[in-house]
């Protein structure tokens, strides 16, 4: 659920991260002083302002309009720094507050007889999970003439490949359901194998 838009927050503030170390390197390189530009006919001059007292500045010739292009990007750069970081820091801060198990502990905080006559928002994951364990679902009927095959906890299933992969899934403590129906547009299937991540509480 929440692990994708946590995943992209990371990634923008890695982001953000190398963005604002750009603009602070090119600041260190800068030239002293700030640019003033003013609109002249069908043009703009540029101005040199080195004391921020000095409210004109110092002409800068065409020959050394690099100078002028060098403070625009610096003025640019400041800009970006400081828009960066704040988002940074917008970013660290819902982080830090962020608490995905708060509505499930809202529950389970609950005494029992409370927690029997509420219909919980969000069950913590182990309620969820026996939830889906003993839930009942529709299955693919296995036909009398089928070789029988069954799995560690006696479960009937079509092939001895079956019976190690959901042996395995138990042993590795993975909920799973078999032959489960599943629609996926206008078609219904049963794969052989439904599992639950319980971390985002997805199927598989």
């Amino acid at each position: 659920m929440y692990e994708r838009t946590i995943e992209e927050l990371l990634q923008w503030r890695k982001e953000l991260s190398s963005i604002i170390r750009k603009a602070e390197n090119r600041l260190r390189k800068a030239p002293e002083g700030q640019v003033r530009v003013a609109q002249h006919r069908d043009g703009f001059q540029f101005y040199l302002r080195i004391d921020p007292s000095d409210r004109n500045g110092k002409y800068i010739p065409a020959k050394e309009r690099k100078l002028a292009y060098a403070l625009i990007q610096k003025k640019y750069d400041d800009q970006i720094v400081k828009t960066a970081g704040k988002q940074v820091k917008v970013i660290d801060r819902f982080l830090r507050g962020f608490d995905p198990e708060a509505l499930k502990e809202v529950y389970s905080l609950l005494p029992k007889v409370r927690q029997e006559n509420v219909i919980p928002a969000m069950l913590p994951d182990q309620e969820f999970l026996e939830e889906w364990k003993t839930a009942s679902y529709p299955k693919k009927i296995i036909d009398e003439n089928i070789p029988e095959h069954y799995t560690s906890i006696g479960e009937r299933v079509r092939s001895k490949s079956e019976v190690m992969i959901a042996d395995a899934l138990k042993q590795a403590g993975i909920p799973y359901r078999y032959e489960c129906l599943m629609t996926l547009g206008t078609w219904n299937i049963h794969p052989d194998f439904t599992i639950l991540r319980i971390r985002d509480r997805k199927q598989i």
